[in-house]
């Protein structure tokens, strides 16, 4: 394009309207076109060399609300994140019991003590006792770590890949919208156990 390239186009026309589509049609193919194609907000990347019928269906695909990559770029994005390496779970995590697992997955996905006592058939103070021995598996936890443990859930356990179980529809491990959990004024002097 004599003016400017299709990246900063994609650029201007989603600054001008978030809610249009961009599919990017290039005899570029190099990894870093893509990558900052896909950084502007394409939501497709196709090849002028791919079948008419795959770019017929890609300007379907990316009008109804999906995205697409050209097969050939496909295959090159599962390359490269295959070979990202995959980060093992803290120490830590190996010295919860399958039960506190279970509970840590439910905590992640934002659910309450009560709402996790009622998805597991356990009361709540069960629910606070294994909260407890989760908190003491990373370190013994202060007063001022206590309150501040919601937060730190996104940064500290949900990045350890533990497989999520939806609990309602559209649920995944995500930051907790509220508390989900509660202890005691009178924080531990040491671990349950």
């Amino acid at each position: 394009m004599p003016e400017l390239d299709g990246i900063e186009a994609t650029r201007r026309i989603l600054a001008a309207n978030d809610a249009a589509r961009v599919l990017i049609l290039t005899t570029f193919g190099l990894d870093e076109y893509v990558y900052e194609a896909l950084c502007a907000g394409a939501s497709g990347f196709m090849l002028k060399d791919d079948p008419a019928e795959q770019l017929i269906s890609a300007v379907r695909i990316v009008a109804a609300g999906n995205a697409l990559l050209s097969p050939a770029i496909t295959k090159r994005v599962i390359r490269q994140f295959t070979r990202i390496p995959r980060a093992a779970p803290p120490k830590e995590l190996g010295e919860l019991t399958e039960r506190e697992l279970e509970i840590l997955r439910l905590i992640a996905t934002g659910l309450s003590n009560a709402e996790i006592g009622r998805e597991l058939f356990i009361g709540d103070t069960t629910v606070k006792t294994h909260v407890t021995h989760i908190l003491w598996a990373e370190s013994p936890p202060t007063a001022v770590q206590v309150p501040g443990a919601a937060q730190d859930t996104e940064k500290t356990w949900a990045a350890f890949c533990l497989p999520a179980r939806a609990t309602r529809p559209g649920t995944a491990i995500a930051r907790p919208q509220r508390p989900f959990f509660s202890l005691t004024t009178n924080p531990p002097v040491g671990p349950p156990r």
